[in-house]
């Protein structure tokens, strides 16, 4: 017996078969390594980003990310336009106020600036009837507040608005509201 023995190998396919399925089903297995910039196509000719900021898109790889203002730590990045939120869900503890840091990035991953004195501003709110937690939301330029006010699992969307047109819309950010 040796570590080339069946049962060893076994394990080891059992293992790394288990780790693929898990990653492929998070719709995380991608290679980003070649990936153009979202304006050129492969024929080398350029095209309309999904979303326009500025003279370039939003970012469609990681557009939006969340973080600890003291730390900078990650509370939540979205992946992909229409994808999924990464680090989720956000804890928020009970009738305490919490902050994050928001982040846009453009095609460039240049942070888009935000706020009412900006062409860019973002809009956070809790859907109706979304889960039992409820949640207080306001954004002032790049920071959201929330404060948790009954416990439970709610979500939270987020609306990159210019001219009061809504320029694209997240997929829901859940958020855990925990005593």
């Amino acid at each position: 017996m040796g570590p080339y023995d069946a049962e060893f190998r076994r394990r080891w396919f059992v293992v790394g078969s288990l780790t693929v399925g898990t990653a492929l089903l998070a719709g995380c297995l991608e290679d980003t390594t070649d990936e153009k910039p979202a304006e050129e196509t492969d024929d080398g000719t350029d095209r309309e980003p999904t979303v326009p900021v500025g003279d370039r898109g939003l970012d469609e790889i990681h557009p939006i990310t969340l973080r600890e203002p003291e730390t900078g730590e990650m509370i939540a990045e979205l992946h992909g336009l229409d994808g999924h939120w990464h680090f989720t869900p956000w804890n928020v503890p009970l009738e305490e106020p919490v902050s994050a840091e928001l982040t846009v990035l453009d095609t460039e991953t240049e942070p888009v600036a935000l706020g009412e004195s900006e062409p860019y501003r973002l809009d956070a709110t809790v859907p109706e009837g979304d889960g039992p937690a409820r949640l207080e939301v306001d954004v002032s330029d790049d920071v959201v507040d929330v404060r948790g006010e009954a416990t439970g699992q709610t979500t939270v969307v987020f609306e990159l608005v210019s001219d009061d047109e809504v320029l694209y819309t997240t997929p829901p950010l859940e958020v855990a509201v925990d005593e």
